[in-house]
C-alpha cells in the first residue's frame, strides 16, 4: 500500500534515483542531459518547496514517485499559472499511482490559488500524453523541433489544465509554506 507526503531533504537521493533514467542522452523525457548532483537536488527541493508542493509517494519505506509544482513564467501576469512535473519509478507505472499523485498535487495547487497548470512534454511520449489527457489536460501548443538531445530533435507539446473557475480579481496564490 502506498502513502503520500511532502518531500524532505533526506528524500533527495531517492528522488535522484527515480529521475536519473530520464536524464540520459537516450531519453527525451527530461530536458536535462545528466542527473543532478545530490547537492543540486537538495537545493531544487528547498527552492521549489518555498512556494509549491513537492509530494513523494512511498511504498514499503521507499520513494516510488514524486510530483511538484514550479514557476511557469517569472513575469507578474503569470502569477496564477504553475508548471507541473511527475516521475514514477518504472516498475510502478501503469498502476494509476500517477493519477493519485497528480490529484493530490492539483488539490493543493487549487487551495494555494492557482488557476492554470501546464505540462511541457517532449514528443513523442505516448505514456505522458495519455496520463495528462486522462487528468483533463488539453494540448494547446507545439514547438516544432524545440529540443535537441542525444543527437535528435524533438517537438515539445504544451498541455494545459484549468484548475478552478476563473475570477476577475483573484488574490495572489499563497506560498506553500504559508499553507501549513
Amino acid at each position: 500500500m502506498s502513502s503520500m507526503r511532502d518531500a524532505i531533504a533526506a528524500d533527495s537521493d531517492q528522488i535522484r534515483a527515480i529521475y536519473a533514467p530520464f536524464c540520459t542522452l537516450s531519453s527525451p523525457v527530461s530536458f536535462e542531459n545528466e542527473q543532478p548532483s545530490l547537492e543540486e537536488a537538495e537545493n531544487r527541493l528547498k527552492l521549489i518547496q518555498q512556494a509549491f508542493p513537492w509530494l513523494v509517494l512511498e511504498e514499503n519505506g521507499g520513494i516510488i514517485g514524486y510530483a511538484h509544482g514550479a514557476v511557469y513564467q517569472a513575469r507578474a501576469a503569470f502569477a496564477w499559472d504553475v508548471s507541473v512535473s511527475i516521475y514514477l519509478a518504472r516498475e510502478y507505472r501503469g498502476k494509476k499511482l500517477s493519477k493519485k499523485l497528480y490529484a493530490e498535487l492539483f488539490s493543493l495547487l487549487r487551495k494555494q490559488g492557482y488557476f492554470n497548470a501546464y505540462a511541457t512534454i517532449a514528443l513523442p511520449n505516448v505514456e505522458a500524453v495519455a496520463l495528462h489527457k486522462s487528468m483533463g489536460f488539453v494540448e494547446v501548443g507545439n514547438l516544432p523541433k524545440g529540443m535537441h538531445k542525444g543527437g535528435k530533435w524533438y517537438d515539445i507539446g504544451l498541455f494545459w489544465l484549468q484548475l478552478q473557475e476563473y475570477q476577475d480579481a483573484p488574490a495572489l496564490p499563497k506560498k506553500y509554506l504559508e499553507m501549513a
